[in-house]
């Protein structure tokens, strides 16, 4: 019987773990670890005979290939330590707070909490393109955060008004833009001016039956074509409530 990892489970698997402290951002770097699946389409065949008219109603069900999921527990600890990583002291976090932020973006750099902005539905449409899909389509970015929610993370003075969608009818996700920096919808450039991010909620009910602490949905285009089999990296940060 599968077992998942009882800390940390996610649907995306990314490298090697790292641990950044940050003091200044009350944030830190993090890369997720654990067990990734997927499901594999199949078609039941349906006999058919000459000379025989067939009444035949069709329900369909397709994989999405624009979108990866992560789900799991979180833990972690506060560190006291120098420009050498030399640590002073230690303080173990077992469970994160509720209200703490787990947030995703593909861009490389240092995410700076002070600088994230609104977004609304002129941004959906410029994630869409900027990952490259259609407004149109079903799965897009569009039709997937058609909430609109009010954002708050632990260093923030004030609240954004930012797009968002809910999973499991407990998580909010919501769609931050990394900087006020105006963006045109570049693909795939400007999929660095996006932020996906989570509130933490501890050990509520979450995907196969087990608890967890977020559920994060992530836009990840792998579309017939110029796009498959094109990983899309993301860096993922934390902020302590």
């Amino acid at each position: 019987m599968y077992s998942p990892p009882p800390k940390f489970q996610t649907l995306l698997v990314v490298f090697l773990f790292t641990f950044i402290c940050l003091p200044v951002l009350a944030m830190t770097g993090v890369t997720p670890s654990g067990d990734s699946s997927s499901w594999s389409q199949m078609s039941s065949g349906v006999g058919t005979s000459a000379g025989t008219v067939y009444n035949a109603n069709i329900v369909a069900t397709e994989q999405t290939y624009r979108w990866a999921a992560l789900w799991g527990n979180i833990s972690g600890s506060m560190v006291l330590r120098d420009g050498d990583s030399n640590q002073f002291i230690e303080w173990t976090i077992a469970d994160v707070k509720n209200g703490s932020v787990l947030y995703a973006t593909t861009f490389g750099g240092v995410l700076e909490p002070g600088n994230l902005s609104s977004t609304n539905n002129t941004f959906l449409k410029l994630a869409d393109d900027s990952y490259g899909f259609k407004q149109s389509v079903t799965d897009s970015i569009t039709n997937t955060f058609t909430n609109v929610a009010n954002f708050q993370s632990p260093s923030m003075d004030t609240n954004l008004i930012v797009n968002s969608t809910v999973l499991s009818s407990m998580w909010t996700n919501y769609m931050l833009r990394r900087t006020s920096e105006n963006l045109s919808g570049s693909y795939p450039n400007d999929q660095d001016g996006f932020v996906w991010a989570v509130e933490i909620k501890n050990d509520q009910p979450s995907f196969l039956g087990h608890t967890a602490d977020y559920q994060l949905l992530l836009p990840e285009n792998e579309e017939v074509g110029q796009h498959r089999g094109q990983v899309t990296t993301y860096y993922f940060w934390l902020e302590f409530n």
